[in-house]
């Protein structure tokens, strides 16, 4: 049976008021003084922390008080002291915009109304909802990541665009506590009702919570052994697969099996001391691209060894040389065609394989073995064990890495 309006109206009540129980001091974390240096720390805390904004705004707010001042800095100063807050090219310029608006249109002070701060550069609703809501206590709600998350898990909500969740909690909330809900949902989605863990049992207001992926309080119970007869014989025969032809290795005695409800793992457990890390060389000249990352990922992620294990980090070292000389073959050459972003606003880069070889060997290689390992933690412990170079002389000597034949397999 669907909600009724009146009894969202009561629910979202009693949420507000369960939340203000959990967060008394529930506020707006950047500091500010002034209307005007709450709208600039406002505009720099898009993509970025809260307390990296104050870091930076401490050093700013002294020098720079009147909008004149603002709007008076060359962008290049001001770039290079708001650069750790992320995208700085681009909140320089919404910066000097919205001081020059303000010295032009409203006398270096910071308008009272919605409608004329959407107006200045670089200002949207969330930010002049902001301003309004603290600066000069007008009850305004700002919507940002966190209160669009939070209110759709409460299910006050079924809007994903920033200007209907506005209108749906403004319809439900009471008009003077637009402000206060601002903050309390902001700060139980930073606290509590996180992204990726949410902390479901801690929370105050699980009970008025619908959303379905409510997190479970960790259980110190043992897993349970049971389970129907035929899989507790897969389980074993599992088991048996795994640790059968276990003697024919030299390795044996160091190396233990998991155990798991009903048998063992199918794939043997060798302790850190005894996995033997060796150094291979592999020379790039006249190798294919393809063929090389796969033989590199090989060694890399140990399918090499007779005790390789898939969930583990076996492998070994490989150095590759002559990373210039590596050729591309077929439809690569036209087609293939690499693409990063460097972190800034229109910061996508694209590249063709042709000129990506020519100016970046080595990153092309490097990229090519890392989509052959597994993802994750794993991954990138395996991707560290591979060094590239250009030219046949690097600084690995001394581990007297063993030449890798192009068709061969590692020495055992």
């Amino acid at each position: 049976m669907a909600e009724s309006l009146a009894d969202r109206k009561r629910r979202a009540r009693r949420i507000l008021d369960g939340l203000a129980r959990m967060y008394p001091g529930a506020r707006i974390e950047l500091e500010s003084s002034t209307p005007l240096e709450l709208l600039v720390a406002t505009i720099l805390s898009a993509q970025c922390t809260d307390q990296r904004v104050n870091q930076v705004t401490a050093g700013l707010f002294p020098k720079y008080r009147t909008a004149r001042d603002w709007a008076a800095i060359p962008p290049e100063r001001l770039e290079r002291e708001i650069h750790s807050t992320g995208f700085f090219r681009a909140k320089a310029k919404s910066i000097l915009g919205m001081a020059r608006a303000l010295v032009e249109r409203h006398g270096g002070e910071v308008p009272r109304t919605l409608d004329e701060l959407t107006r200045l550069p670089g200002v949207g609703r969330k930010t002049a909802n902001v301003v309004l809501g603290n600066a000069f206590g007008i009850p305004a709600l700002a919507v940002d990541t966190h209160v669009t998350r939070v209110s759709q898990r409460l299910g006050l909500t079924r809007a994903t665009d920033p200007e209907k969740i506005h209108d749906d909690l403004v319809a439900i909330f009471p008009p003077d506590r637009l402000t206060e809900a601002s903050h309390l949902l902001i700060w139980h989605g930073r606290r509590t009702c996180q992204a990726r863990a949410p902390k479901c049992p801690e929370c105050g207001v699980r009970a008025l919570c619908p959303w379905p992926g409510k997190t479970r309080p960790a259980s110190s119970k043992p897993a349970a052994t049971g389970g129907s007869r035929a899989s507790r014989h897969r389980r074993r025969r599992a088991g048996e697969k795994g640790t059968k032809g276990l003697t024919d290795f030299s390795a044996a005695r160091s190396m233990t099996c998991c155990r798991i409800p009903g048998g063992s793992m199918p794939t043997v457990m060798p302790k850190e001391d005894s996995i033997d890390r060796k150094w291979f060389l592999v020379d790039a000249e006249g190798r294919v691209l393809g063929r090389l990352a796969t033989q590199v990922a090989t060694i890399l992620r140990g399918k090499h060894k007779p005790t390789f294990a898939p969930h583990l980090d076996v492998g070994d070292h490989v150095v590759v040389v002559n990373a210039e000389k590596v050729q591309l073959t077929g439809r690569k050459m036209t087609e293939k065609m690499y693409r990063w972003h460097t972190g800034y606003i229109g910061g996508l880069r694209e590249v063709s394989a042709d000129k990506m070889i020519k100016a970046h060997p080595e990153r092309v290689i490097e990229w090519a073995v890392q989509g052959m390992l597994p993802k994750g933690r794993l991954g990138r412990a395996m991707a560290k064990k591979l060094k590239v170079y250009r030219g046949t002389v690097h600084p690995h000597a001394a581990q007297k890495p063993e030449p890798l034949a192009a068709a061969g397999r590692a020495a055992k």
